[in-house]
């Protein structure tokens, strides 16, 4: 797998709702995105990642 580094987080009112429809905090997508476990292109030009937070993947 390609290696990423996250520079930078954009919250915008679609990835706030995003969270709210997921029940997801901001504080748990932070810290997932230090444990990446994989990636791929997303909507829009977006990235997908998947990375754990606490025991929620």
């Amino acid at each position: 797998m390609t290696r990423i580094k996250i520079s930078q987080l954009i919250w915008d009112e679609w990835n706030i709702e995003h969270l709210k429809k997921h029940k997801v905090e901001k504080q748990e997508v932070e810290e997932s995105i230090e444990k990446v476990h994989a990636h791929r292109k997303g909507y829009k030009g977006r990235i997908v990642l998947i990375g754990r937070s606490g025991n929620r993947i």
